[in-house]
Order: structure tokens, then C-alpha cells, then sequence
């Protein structure tokens, strides 16, 4: 389904007429809990190891992640953020094996799919709908292969979060009404240090109302690229001209996001190493959709290998 069909789809079939609302908070009450099925399926020209405990260093050109997730509120960071623990209820890993590494990726991701379920999540969610921090707890990280493993899935799982957090207008919604975002999850790599440099801009507009919620797009454009550490002297050399178009629909009284969804892609400028390189490109297809209740969740993907 594209984003437009999402959008439109999600009005035309319950639209009416709301008046504008005074303020649109992300807010949950305390004690409240809320299960979401997240999924993230990402390319990236910059390659990711996707490591066992022991003995096997296989690498990924592209990954798919697949969570249940049940989340509450933790407690207050401050007036302006909440920490959210997000139990990982189920989750589903799969890779895309680099040149060389095909038939090693399938044990890895079962291992990882062990390791996920035993940890949580910890995000530090603004008042104003954006992520302010992400962590994944309960995950071994007692030797430098522990740790990278703890690096590379938490960036991975960061992917599949990132639809649950987009910024609120600061004086509520309105037809029509249009604001811009400068960061936020869905405008970052995964970068195991040193974070993503660069800059986007994030435009959502409302799309309209209906008895769930407001609907609204969003559409990005920028430059983005990987950060290198303190002690790297190599010029930044890879740089990607990102967009991205997505769409959702938050519930402003009960302050979550319901559903959804965002694609982007970015293809390295004229003046990166990779440019020359064929089938150098980021791309990530990221959803969001809240269970009701009362919903058995559904059964996630195995954990393995794939190819595209």
C-alpha cells in the first residue's frame, strides 16, 4: 500500500468535521500499558555484522526486524520526557547475507532472536512526540563481542521503533496545518558510534480527522551520512540525498501514535565514494500498528536468512 493510499484511506473512511483541538500531547497514564506489532526492513550501502557469540562473524547488506512489544511508562525524566519500558514480546530477526557470507546468517538469527526476547527496551519519549533516547537493556555486554552484538541490535530495533515517534504541533491539530521537524529517529542511520551527520527537514501536514484520531503525512528531504569517531582523520566521504514519505494516525486523547508508517531512501551525492558503486543506496520501510486489547498478536516471520 503507498503512503497516499494510507493516508486517504485512513480519512475518507471515517472523516467528519472536528473542531481544533488546544494542545496535542504524547502522554500515556501511569500504569497504562499499550502493545504495538512494529516491523523495520532496511538496505544499507555500509555493511552491518551480524555476529554470534562465538565463532561465527557473518555480515548483512540488509535486515528485517519484526517485534511484539508491550509498553508502559517507567516514570517522569524531568517535565518535558517520560522513560517507556517496552517488554519485547516476540521478535523475528532476518539478514541479507553480504558477498561470501551466504548459508550463515540463519543460526545467527535465531541466537539473536533469544537474546532480544530476554532484554527490553527503554525509550525516553518527549512530551512532544519525539524520541529523546533509546536503549537495550538486559543484554549482555560483558566482552568487546558482546558488546558489538548489544550495538548492532539495538540500532536494528531502533529502526523498528522510529514509526512510534513524530513530533506534535505545539498549539494542536487543524486541517490543513503544516509544522517542521529538524531530527528525530526517523531521520537517523544506524551507525554503531558515531551517530548520523548532515541535516533533513521533516514536513507534516493534517490530512484530517476522524473518530480515532488525526491523520497526518509526513515528507522529508536532506543530506544525510554516517559520523565518524574523534580519532578518524578520514574526510567525510559518504554522504546520501535522503527522502522520505510516511503517514499517521495519533489517538490526541489518548496521546499514542495508532498506526504507522514511513519509506525513505537515499542515494550517495555526486561527491561520495560510493557514488560509483552500484546498488549503493539506503533505504528503510518502517510500520507501526497498535493491538487492541483484547487482539492475540500475530505470528511473527521466522528468524533466518533472506534475499531481495
Amino acid at each position: 500500500m503507498s503512503i497516499r493510499s494510507l493516508v486517504w484511506g485512513l480519512w475518507f473512511a471515517s472523516a467528519s468535521s472536528w473542531a481544533a483541538e488546544p494542545a496535542a500531547t504524547w502522554a500515556w497514564p501511569e500504569g497504562k500499558t499499550l502493545r504495538y506489532v512494529l516491523s523495520a526492513d532496511v538496505t544499507t550501502p555500509n555493511v552491518l555484522p551480524m555476529w554470534s557469540v562465538r565463532n561465527s562473524d557473518p555480515l548483512v547488506a540488509a535486515f528485517r526486524v519484526d517485534v511484539v512489544t508491550t509498553c508502559r511508562v517507567d516514570y517522569a525524566v524531568g517535565r518535558k520526557a517520560w522513560a517507556l519500558r517496552c517488554e519485547i514480546d516476540d521478535a523475528s530477526f532476518r539478514g541479507m547475507p553480504a558477498v561470501g557470507d551466504t548459508g550463515r546468517i540463519a543460526p545467527v538469527a535465531v541466537e539473536w532472536e533469544q537474546i532480544a526476547e530476554g532484554g527490553w527496551v527503554q525509550v525516553t519519549m518527549g512530551r512532544d512526540g519525539r524520541m529523546r533516547g533509546f536503549d537495550l537493556e538486559d543484554v549482555t555486554k560483558g566482552n568487546p563481542r558482546e558488546q558489538l552484538i548489544h550495538q548492532v541490535m539495538r540500532e536494528m530495533l531502533r529502526r523498528a521503533y522510529a514509526p512510534l515517534c513524530a513530533q506534535l504541533p505545539k498549539h494542536g491539530f487543524a486541517d490543513g496545518l503544516s509544522w517542521t521537524q529538524r531530527s528525530g529517529a526517523v531521520l537517523s542511520l544506524p551507525n554503531l558510534e558515531s551517530g548520523t551527520v548532515g541535516g533533513a527537514v521533516l514536513t507534516h501536514t493534517v490530512a484530517g480527522r476522524s473518530p480515532v484520531g488525526w491523520v497526518t503525512a509526513q515528507r522529508g528531504e536532506g543530506v544525510l551520512g554516517w559520523g565518524t569517531s574523534a580519532d578518524d582523520t578520514t574526510p567525510l566521504r559518504d554522504l546520501l540525498r535522503f527522502k522520505l514519505d510516511g503517514s499517521y494516525l495519533f489517538d490526541s486523547a489518548g496521546g499514542h501514535i495508532v498506526q504507522a508508517q514511513h519509506v525513505g531512501r537515499g542515494e550517495p551525492t555526486a561527491g561520495s565514494a560510493q557514488a560509483t558503486t552500484a546498488n549503493a543506496f539506503y533505504a528503510v520501510n518502517a510500520t507501526a500498528r497498535l493491538l487492541p486489547p483484547d487482539a492475540d498478536p500475530p505470528t511473527l516471520p521466522s528468524s533466518g536468512e533472506y534475499t531481495q
